[in-house]
């Protein structure tokens, strides 16, 4: 099969059917939420809140995110998007929509932060847990297996290993030198350059920080505590007498 030519189209097309297997010059973007390993790392009672917590955390993401993003995989307290590129404003594009990824994330956060009834070491520690994104711009490979799309490639483990980086702070905006090179600076934002060493070689990266500042948090009427209370003990129990298997998540449709 034929690989689709990504520069004949504009970004308010539709995306293609991919063939079996495809190449192309594309974006990965890999959100990334921090303090999770700690995070879970609780009592049993606890462990299963913190799951919920971290996939209502998720979920706001996800709800967000959309064209030219598509979602290949959820990794525990990641999620991995890519993107072909299709030309000028592609790249901040992308880069606005990784900025409403965060808006949403503390959004959700302050919501269960600000209804949180229970005394567990998970629900009173929501508010520790933080985003972090990387942005890269490079060659994908994206094959059909199994009547599911794998997205791979250098590019593609590169970005995988920035996430492991020298980076001061658990909440920031990570791009390479090529996906800065076509996005720009962030507005409003300062751009702190750096570079990291890789299997690859050294990687020129900008960093951007978000407002560090202490966020409001919302009023919250007690009918509200007591719902989100509900909904936690209830989903904490499920997974209790399940175990803790695959994280659900509620808006991804179902294959």
């Amino acid at each position: 099969m034929q690989s689709v030519n990504w520069e004949s189209i504009s970004l308010a097309d539709p995306l293609p059917t991919l063939a079996m297997v495809d190449q192309f010059p594309g974006y990965i973007v890999i959100v990334d939420i921090s303090g999770y390993t700690g995070f879970v790392k609780l009592h049993r009672t606890a462990a299963a809140h913190a799951e919920q917590i971290v996939t209502d955390l998720m979920e706001s993401v996800l709800d967000v995110h959309g064209p030219p993003l598509v979602l290949d995989k959820l990794m525990g307290d990641a999620a991995v998007f890519y993107g072909p590129d299709m030309g000028e404003g592609g790249a901040s594009t992308i880069a606005a929509q990784v900025l409403r990824f965060f808006d949403a994330f503390n959004k959700s956060e302050a919501v269960l932060v600000s209804c949180n009834l229970c005394v567990c070491d998970a629900c009173n520690q929501i508010d520790q847990l933080r985003l972090k994104a990387i942005l890269h711009h490079g060659e994908l490979i994206v094959k059909e297996m199994g009547g599911r799309t794998e997205l791979g490639g250098g590019d593609v483990i590169l970005a995988h290993r920035l996430l492991k980086n020298s980076v001061e702070g658990d909440e920031y905006i990570l791009m390479t030198e090529a996906f800065h090179d076509r996005a720009g600076d962030i507005e409003g934002m300062s751009a702190h350059h750096g570079q990291e060493d890789t299997d690859f070689g050294p990687v020129n990266i900008v960093v951007f920080s978000p407002d560090s500042e202490e966020r409001p948090l919302p009023e919250a009427k007690w009918s509200a505590r007591l719902k989100q209370f509900a909904r936690t003990e209830a989903k904490g129990a499920v997974r209790l007498i399940k175990g803790r298997g695959e994280r659900e998540f509620l808006n991804l449709p179902s294959n």
